[in-house]
């Protein structure tokens, strides 16, 4: 009786965890890919010319991570309406946890100038995560739900 009431509630609960781990995977990558230098914006969102104009491979790497980690959500969630809102769940979860992160030096007091890092921060986290991001996380949500539904 207690393995089935277990398994009951971990079927009710499985789409709020993946949610959990989905948005905290996508906010390590862009992280990753932020302190690596692959996503180092200039001014009003556009990316440095070294970046920009250098090797692409960490690009490519980092969108490739986001959309098979998108997938396998996705995969394992098995439900294209839970899926797709799980996938605004946690990309709004990988932006608050991206921001909290690249602003988390300002709000502890170790940068003497809070404020200009807050806005930093905000700039960082947008470039980041919108409209590339978003909609490779988009594409791989749908991509995973397809092959759910094939495959399962």
């Amino acid at each position: 009786m207690l393995p089935k009431l277990v398994i009951a509630t971990l079927e009710k609960i499985k789409p709020v965890l993946v949610s959990l781990g989905w948005g905290i995977t996508i906010s390590g990558i862009t992280l990753a890919a932020i302190f690596q230098g692959f996503l180092v914006p200039q001014g009003l969102g556009n990316l440095l010319p070294e970046v920009a104009g250098g090797s692409q491979l960490g690009l490519v790497i980092f969108f490739a991570s986001i959309f098979v980690v998108s997938s396998l959500a996705s995969f394992v969630i098995n439900d294209l309406g839970k899926a797709i809102f799980s996938f605004f769940a946690s990309y709004g979860l990988a932006g608050v946890v991206t921001y909290f992160v690249l602003a988390l030096p300002g709000f502890v007091g170790a940068y003497p100038a809070p404020e200009v890092l807050v806005r930093v921060a905000i700039i960082f986290t947008f470039t980041a995560s919108f409209p590339i991001p978003l909609v490779v996380e988009l594409v791989g949500t749908l991509t995973g739900s397809w092959l759910a539904e094939r495959f399962l």
